[in-house]
């Protein structure tokens, strides 16, 4: 599985610094493959995104040197290739040209190292499942191996920006990280998504929503027009261009024909999708249960949901029983459910 990355500014929102008040000088240096950006400009931006520092390109190479007071994340762009990540600090910084990361410099090459091994562990997982465990993994050990605060900072805020951990790996996530990284924008902003998730994980009662023109024929259609009914609802958050969404829906199916009746019964809510192909891939994929269409970002805004499909198991009194559910532990857990065990 390939896992997209979210862009590098996205990740430029972090600033640390223990320096003395001294600073010290830097050193940027890259070279590109051919004569193709010659004469274009390198732009060393700040958290602010706003200039640092900038040169020309001539015979392939470029250098930048200049005095910071603090180490900062910094992006550097490279005319019009990729963007490059690299903490400022002291010494000499080397940018290859197709690398998002620097090296050269115990930070840079500590952070080049972690992301050189997410992006492999992404190569390799075969299901975002994996992905997610694998490269929890991988930001616990980096934690325990206690690289420095600003290294520690920045990995922080990849894996956030890039996995999807379970409520638990982010809770020991948190609390690994010290205090003061905790209250780093980009890290506090997390606890907000975190928040809801926890609201709405295991055990808490549903959190209802509406949906303008939801229902099929145009009219209002609400999650407690199914959910909290006196059955056990099964309720599949999908869109018609996720294929994931697409191989799990002959699961949903099995289930459905097996447990469909007075103790159990399923929903699909289409998210980020446009209303028509929703229509016509649930046509196409054989979708014969109750459907809430064009519900857009309302749901997953409510419930913390980051990736698609997201299958979650309501009791008949509304409370969650389980979310994530997927493949066989998904029919497992529904069989389990209806037989009353």
């Amino acid at each position: 599985m390939k896992k997209v990355f979210f862009p590098l500014l996205t990740l430029a929102l972090l600033l640390v610094s223990c320096q003395p008040k001294t600073g010290f000088n830097y050193r940027i240096e890259g070279s590109l493959p051919d004569s193709s950006s010659n004469g274009e400009t390198v732009y060393l931006m700040s958290l602010e995104n706003e200039l640092i520092d900038s040169t020309i390109v001539r015979q392939d190479r470029y250098t930048l040197r200049g005095h910071s007071d603090e180490h900062a994340l910094c992006q550097l762009n490279v005319g019009q290739r990729m963007s490059h990540l690299l903490i400022l600090e002291k010494g000499r910084i080397i940018i290859k040209s197709d690398d998002i990361t620097a090296a050269g410099t115990p930070m840079n090459d500590s952070i080049a190292a972690f992301v050189a091994r997410q992006e492999k562990i992404s190569e390799e997982s075969q299901t975002m499942k994996e992905w997610n465990q694998r490269s929890s993994a991988c930001m616990m050990e980096a934690l325990e191996n206690n690289q420095g605060k600003e290294v520690v900072s920045f990995m922080a805020v990849f894996y956030l920006a890039n996995v999807s951990p379970s409520l638990e790996d982010y809770d020991r996530l948190m609390a690994a990280l010290p205090e003061d990284i905790r209250q780093y924008p980009p890290i506090a902003q997390n606890k907000t998504l975190f928040d809801v998730i926890r609201a709405t994980s295991a055990g808490h009662m549903f959190s209802d929503f509406t949906i303008p023109g939801g229902n099929l024929d145009g009219s209002e259609a609400k999650l407690s027009d199914y959910v909290g009914k006196g059955k056990y609802i099964l309720v599949d958050f999908w869109a018609s261009w996720c294929g994931p969404c697409r191989r799990e829906i002959p699961v949903i199916a099995d289930v459905y024909q097996l447990f469909h009746g007075k103790k159990f019964d399923v929903l699909s809510v289409a998210v980020w999708d446009n209303r028509d192909a929703s229509l016509q891939a649930a046509k196409e994929l054989g979708i014969v249960w109750n459907q809430i269409i064009d519900a857009q970002h309302i749901p997953t805004a409510l419930y913390g949901i980051q990736s698609i499909p997201q299958i979650i198991l309501f009791a008949p009194d509304g409370t969650i029983v389980e979310r994530d559910l997927r493949g066989q532990h998904l029919k497992d857990v529904v069989a389990a459910c209806v037989a009353g065990k």
